[in-house]
C-alpha cells in the first residue's frame, strides 16, 4: 500500500515557502518529504518586489527604496514608489527563516544533497522517487524543479549576472536604485543595468538580456566588467558574491497529466511572463496550496493569469524578441508616461483595468497590431509565433 506521503521535489523557494506553510497546523498527510540537491543553503540571490497590501514576508526585506530609476540613454526617469516601497530580501535571510519553521513540524522531513535520478508512477497509485542517496515513495507529488532548457521553448530567456561588491569609497547613489538603464542594442537582446545600492559603498550590479538564447556568465561578462568599471571609477573594491541566472519568459506551462503529480515553479506559472518576477506569486500559490490541502481538497498549481494579461505580456515579448530595437523605448515609455501607482499594480499582478488600459496608451500602437495580426494568423496555420 502506498504510503500517505506528500514529496516535494525541490527545496528552493516554492517547495520552502509551501513547507513552512503546511509546518503550521495539522494536515492530511502521515509526514512531508523535502528532495533538494544541494548540499547547504547560501546566499546565493536576491528577490525584489514592490510593498502592496498582499506583500509576503515584507519583514525580511534587507532594503527598500522609496523611489528608482528608468534610463535609456541621456533620457532619465525617476519613479516615486514612495506609497509602495521597492523591497529587497536576501535568499539567505529566507532560507534561514524558512527552514527555522519547517524544524518546529515532527513529520516534515528535508533531505539535502539528494540528486533525483527517475520517477516511477507505482501500480498502486503512488510515485518513488529514486535519488542517487536512496528512494522515497509517496501518494502525491508537488514538483518545483525548472525543466531543462532544452526542454523549454520560451518567447525570450532573461539572463543575467550580477556582484555585490564592496568599493573603499562612495560610489553609489544609496536612495535611488536603476531598475533599468538601458544599454546600446545588440545582435543577442535588449540589454541593461540592474543597480541596487546598500549604502555609498555597497551594492549589486547586475547585467541583464532579454533575448532568443540563454547567455552565459561568459557571454555577459564583457558589459558586466564595463558596468562594475563604470560605478567604481577606478577605486578599489571586493566582490562579495555573484549570482547569475536565465529565467524563461512567456514559456509554455508544462503539463503532467496525472490528478496526483502537480507541477510549479517558473515552467508552471510562477515566473511573470514580461518582467521575472516570481517571488510574490509564488508567496501567494503556498498558501493557496495549504489552504487547499489543509481542507483535504489536496495541493493545487499555479492560478492563471487573467486572459488580458497573457495577452499583453505575450505581445509585449514577441515585440521585443522581433524587434530588440525597439524595447529600451517601449519600457521607457511605460514608467514615463504611466502613473507610478498603476505601472506598479500591473507589474505586481494587481492590476486593474483601468491600469491595462494606461499600459496600452502609453505604447505605439503599430508594432504591437503587426505583432497581434501576426499571432494570429499564425495560430489559424496552427502554428506558435
Amino acid at each position: 500500500m502506498t504510503p500517505n506521503i506528500l514529496l516535494i521535489l525541490g527545496g528552493g523557494c516554492a517547495g520552502l515557502s509551501l513547507a513552512m506553510r503546511l509546518a503550521k497546523g495539522p494536515m492530511p498527510y502521515e509526514k512531508v518529504i523535502i528532495i533538494e540537491k544541494r548540499d547547504v543553503y547560501q546566499n546565493d540571490r536576491t528577490w525584489c518586489f514592490w510593498k502592496l497590501d498582499d506583500a509576503h514576508f515584507s519583514h525580511l526585506a534587507a532594503r527598500e527604496w522609496t523611489a528608482f530609476r528608468i534610463a535609456n540613454g541621456q533620457l532619465e526617469t525617476i519613479v516615486d514608489c514612495a506609497a509602495t516601497p521597492y523591497q529587497m530580501i536576501r535568499s539567505g535571510d529566507f532560507y534561514e527563516f524558512a527552514l527555522t519553521a519547517i524544524k518546529r513540524s515532527p513529520i516534515i522531513e528535508l533531505h539535502l544533497g539528494h540528486a533525483i535520478t527517475k520517477i516511477v508512477k507505482t501500480s498502486q497509485d503512488g510515485w518513488v522517487i529514486e535519488t542517487d542517496h536512496g528512494s522515497f515513495s509517496g501518494s502525491v507529488v508537488i514538483d518545483t524543479r525548472p525543466d531543462a532548457p532544452e526542454d523549454t521553448k520560451p518567447i525570450v530567456w532573461q539572463s543575467f549576472f550580477g556582484q555585490e561588491i564592496i568599493c573603499e569609497a562612495g560610489v553609489f547613489e544609496a536612495a535611488v536604485p536603476d531598475l533599468m538603464n538601458f544599454l546600446p542594442t545588440h545582435d543577442d537582446g535588449v540589454a541593461f543595468s540592474y543597480i541596487l545600492p546598500f549604502s555609498e559603498t555597497e551594492g549589486l550590479l547586475e547585467t541583464t538580456v532579454f533575448g532568443p538564447d540563454i547567455l552565459t556568465v561568459d557571454d555577459l561578462a564583457e558589459r558586466q566588467n564595463r558596468l562594475v568599471s563604470r560605478i567604481t571609477k577606478g577605486r578599489r573594491f571586493d566582490v562579495r558574491r555573484s549570482e547569475y541566472g536565465a529565467l524563461p519568459m512567456g514559456a509554455v506551462r508544462t503539463e503532467i497529466g496525472a490528478d496526483s503529480y502537480f507541477k510549479v515553479g517558473i515552467m508552471a506559472g510562477s515566473l511573470r511572463p514580461s518582467t521575472g518576477y516570481a517571488f510574490q506569486r509564488i508567496q501567494r500559490w503556498a498558501e493557496a496550496c495549504a489552504i487547499s490541502i489543509r481542507k483535504g481538497s489536496g495541493p493545487i498549481g499555479h492560478a492563471p493569469d487573467p486572459w488580458r494579461i497573457r495577452m499583453m505580456d505575450d505581445l509585449f515579448l514577441k515585440v521585443m524578441r522581433d524587434a530588440p530595437e525597439l524595447g529600451a523605448m517601449l519600457f521607457y515609455q511605460i514608467f514615463k508616461d504611466v502613473r507610478p501607482d498603476k505601472v506598479i499594480r500591473f507589474l505586481s499582478d494587481q492590476g486593474e483595468q483601468s491600469d491595462c488600459s494606461a499600459i496600452i496608451f502609453a505604447l505605439p500602437p503599430y508594432p504591437f497590431l503587426r505583432m497581434l495580426a501576426k499571432s494570429v494568423t499564425g495560430l489559424i496555420k496552427g502554428t506558435r509565433i
